[in-house]
């Protein structure tokens, strides 16, 4: 935690500010090393100074925050919101880390929403990885109409990905 901190520290000594790449990452490595209070410092200071967390940075903090409900839609509400100001458009890493914690929960009605709503507003492609993560989670929830159409939406999408072949 230290050596994070005293990075960051001894840039803004030498006159430097640090960009939210930079935050983001630092970020990471509080997530990683259990240290939450660091990272709500820093989102803080980033907000303060007109920055917004990295997509990375919020996929690792929801999933420290997978059995919170509330922190982990308001972490989907942070993202969208900040969207416009970032010009990064919710993806991959944010899906699936939304898609863990809600499986975590066997929330299958806020996975099958929120995952519309990435399709819809910003043209999401979901991968395989990500339908599979909503399939247990509605095998989970005992949903077995959503989990048949699941399994469809999921052999559609392995067809669509090219092989490596």
């Amino acid at each position: 935690v230290d050596v994070v901190t005293n990075l960051i520290a001894d840039f803004r000594s030498r006159g430097g500010v640090p960009d939210r790449e930079m935050l983001g990452l630092a970020g990471v490595c509080w997530v990683k090393m259990g240290r939450l209070d660091l990272v709500d410092q820093s989102v803080a200071r980033m907000r303060s100074n007109r920055l917004f967390p990295t997509h990375d940075l919020y996929a690792h903090l929801v999933t420290a925050h997978a059995d919170d409900v509330e922190y982990v839609d308001a972490a989907w509400d942070q993202i969208r919101l900040e969207a416009p100001h970032t010009q990064e458009i919710p993806g991959e890493i944010v899906c699936n880390a939304l898609m863990r914690a809600y499986r975590h929960t066997k929330n299958i009605g806020r996975s099958l929403e929120v995952l519309q709503e990435m399709k819809n507003s910003y043209g999401y492609q979901p991968s395989p990885t990500v339908l599979r993560l909503v399939l247990e989670t509605a095998i989970l929830a005992e949903a077995r109409s959503t989990a048949e159409r699941l399994v469809q939406e999921i052999q559609t999408a392995e067809k669509a990905v090219p092989s490596s072949t």
